[in-house]
């Protein structure tokens, strides 16, 4: 059941196990990431979620959260694809124990990464800022046009 669910899922969604080894992609993970769910299985998370220029690797903060049990969030990050090229995102990184595990211990025994692309949301705020310009401007400019007309009418009509 939760398998189907996660395949329903718009969000880009990786389960990890404790050795931060894929064992669950969904469609919209495949997608992002540009690689089929078969060909991500068993790969280290460092192999196919990578920080682009050199910034250090993304496993010693994923082996942090599994031993403090404590999520985090990475903001803008420029991640290079397995096939090359780069994408920059937001991605939280959530651990977590199957029910049959949380009951016998607090000790998280693997890590669910939700990966959404900053590129498209960055776009869509630069869109509405432009748009609220450009409204703000017309209003402006009818004001403006307003302004210069009324006066000048009052003239003529004294004239």
């Amino acid at each position: 059941m939760i398998d189907e669910l996660l395949q329903h899922l718009s969000t880009a969604v990786i389960v990890l196990d404790a050795q931060l080894v894929i064992v669950q992609l969904n469609q919209a993970a495949e997608m992002l990431l540009q690689t089929s769910g078969q060909r991500g299985l068993g790969e280290r998370i460092d192999t196919v979620l990578s920080p682009a220029r050199g910034r250090g690797d993304v496993s010693a903060a994923f082996q942090q959260a599994l031993r403090s049990g404590q999520s985090f969030t990475a903001r803008a990050v420029r991640l290079r694809l397995p096939q090359g090229g780069e994408l920059q995102a937001d991605y939280t990184v959530s651990p977590y124990a199957p029910s049959s595990v949380a009951r016998v211990s607090t000790v998280p025994s693997g890590l669910i990464v939700e990966i959404l692309p900053s590129d498209s949301t960055a776009q869509i705020r630069r869109d509405e800022a432009q748009a609220s310009i450009q409204e703000s401007a017309r209003q402006l400019l009818r004001g403006l046009a307003h302004e210069v007309k009324h006066p000048l009418g009052g003239v003529r009509g004294a004239a």
